[in-house]
């Protein structure tokens, strides 16, 4: 598969991900008030694309955790993790976790914390302090088959 076609696919799925969060009854994502530049839009729709344990669990590699810490703040076992750390990295296509890091600074930067939590359903500074978020939280912790 092409980059081309990775990119595409991942709006796709953003996209699909912000109607089923209408449909089920998720807030939806507001249209914005302003106009915003192209480049935002498309890191907002890269955002979009990751789930909220993807985002989540990049946090932590960006708040310098290790697996078995990780694993414990998220309720879940490490391999678990290392499978919500491969797949964002696979989305951003990134090669490591320090890069995904990377990568996930450069899509938040410049963003409100409001406008984080409306596109992802994790509040931007989560890792931080996750006993500040029990919501977030417990749908973290929430097991999904």
């Amino acid at each position: 598969m092409t980059d081309d076609t990775q990119r595409r696919l991942a709006a796709i799925e953003a996209q699909l991900d912000l109607i089923m969060r209408s449909l089920l009854g998720s807030t939806p994502t507001a249209p914005p008030t302003e106009q915003i530049s192209v480049a935002t839009a498309s890191r907002e729709t890269e955002l979009m694309a990751y789930s909220p344990k993807q985002i989540a669990a990049i946090q932590l590699v960006r708040a310098g955790m290790q697996t078995e810490a990780m694993a414990k703040a998220l309720d879940c076992t490490e391999s678990t993790i290392k499978v919500h750390v491969r797949g964002y990295m696979r989305r951003s296509d990134t090669n490591s976790r320090h890069k995904a890091a990377i990568h996930y600074e450069h899509m938040v930067q410049g963003m409100t914390p409001e406008r984080h939590k409306k596109l992802t359903d994790v509040e931007m500074d989560w890792a931080e302090n996750p006993d500040l978020y029990p919501d977030t939280t417990k749908m973290l912790h929430q097991k999904v088959r």
